[in-house]
């Protein structure tokens, strides 16, 4: 009677296939975490500047009292209010670069975080006192820290389960000489 051996390693192959779609779950993950992420912090910059009562001067009617220069560039430049985000993928350094924050009137929005010296916004520091020129910090960035520390890892387990179940969806597409 004439013995079978299997000349195939099998373990081998199954270790080699598991590593294709090890790394392919991995990049799909990257570049799917990426996108949420970005999103999520946008929006919860914007909910914690409104919850710490930040609001836009179109609607505190401050906006009117501009003069029509300043009033034409917060029409053209947006508000701090507005926010972004933008995932940005170099290629050369193979990795994904995330960036969430405000508008073009960042400068704003930032000094509107951390506080401000600035004689426009006089504030009374006592009973009967008006001469101090510092304005507080809204620190809504610290705010927005403390949720997305939190969200994050439900995020990541989120977009594991939805790339794992439709392996397809995101099967990476090689080209020829790219």
């Amino acid at each position: 009677m004439a013995k079978m051996r299997a000349g195939v390693d099998i373990a081998g192959l199954m270790q080699q296939a598991l590593k294709n779609v090890q790394n392919d779950i991995q990049l799909a993950m990257h570049r799917e975490v990426a996108e949420k992420l970005g999103m999520v912090t946008a929006i919860t910059i914007q909910m914690q500047m409104r919850a710490k009562g930040i609001r836009r001067a179109k609607a505190t009617g401050t906006h009117l009292k501009r003069s029509a220069k300043e009033q034409a560039a917060a029409n053209r430049y947006g508000s701090m209010l507005d926010t972004y985000y933008k995932v940005w993928r170099q290629q050369d350094m193979n990795r994904d670069m995330v960036f969430s924050g405000q508008t073009l009137a960042s400068y704003k929005a930032r000094f509107r975080n951390d506080g401000w010296k600035n004689h426009h916004y006089w504030e009374k520091k006592g009973p009967g006192s008006g001469s101090g020129n510092d304005y507080p910090g809204e620190h809504y960035i610290e705010a927005s820290q403390k949720i997305l520390r939190r969200e994050a890892p439900k995020l990541i387990a989120a977009v594991a389960r939805r790339v794992l179940t439709h392996p397809k969806y995101f099967k990476v597409k090689h080209k020829v000489g790219v």
